[in-house]
């Protein structure tokens, strides 16, 4: 595939004011599962020690990644420093929030080991309820509903797991663009991207899952 040059350089974020640019290297990877991992693994090198910080962030393909952890950069010379920073998708906001909360009715609340029925738009209701008290700006998008209603147990569990679990009950798929979370139809595969620094740029790798074979396309 021909590669877009595009990503030569990234910009680092705090608060929405840049602080650094970065070159990454030609190592540096994206992998995202549907339903399951978004992560960006970037490494690149300085000539001086950046002040690198949780929550600073790059915007990727009109998606933001954050750093959730300290990084560390090792010291490869007097003026060189090398970065292995694995920044993280909006997703990922969920597992800093238990699913912990108070009932629509405002009556008690909610422990780690609850029955809930409704809807599976009741259900994504009392995750994304739960998630604001964290994360106020995240939002309920499209939801494909049916009359169906579950009785369903969430054992100690963080919002992302709750929403994993929610989807599996109701045997359909969930989606996040920026902060907000969709619930549809399940679809047959589930697609794996890779992209890979190749050139000063990301060429990308697709993989479909078919009946248990993985084919390359």
């Amino acid at each position: 595939d021909e590669c877009d040059s595009k990503y030569n350089h990234m910009k680092i974020y705090r608060q929405q004011t840049e602080i650094h640019d970065i070159r990454p290297e030609d190592n540096s990877t994206q992998r995202v599962v549907h339903m399951g991992e978004n992560v960006l693994n970037l490494t690149f090198k300085t000539t001086y020690a950046l002040d690198l910080q949780v929550n600073d962030y790059v915007i990727f393909e009109d998606e933001k990644y954050k750093l959730k952890r300290p990084v560390n950069p090792t010291r490869r010379g007097l003026h060189e420093y090398e970065y292995n920073c694995q920044l993280m998708a909006p997703q990922y906001d969920l597992q800093d929030a238990l699913y912990i909360l108070e009932d629509d009715t405002g009556v008690g609340i909610l422990d780690e080991n609850i029955s809930i029925n409704g809807t599976a738009s009741f259900h994504l209701k009392q995750i994304v309820k739960c998630l604001q008290e964290v994360h106020s700006e995240w939002v309920m998008g499209d939801v494909e509903e049916t009359d169906e209603e579950k009785n369903i147990t969430y054992s100690e569990m963080d919002c992302l797991q709750a929403l994993q679990h929610l989807a599996s009950e109701f045997n359909t798929e969930y989606w996040i663009r920026g902060n907000s979370i969709s619930l549809g139809k399940k679809k047959h595969g589930n697609p794996i991207v890779f992209k890979f620094g190749k050139g000063e740029a990301f060429y990308e790798l697709t993989r479909q899952n078919h009946e248990g074979r993985i084919v390359t396309a």
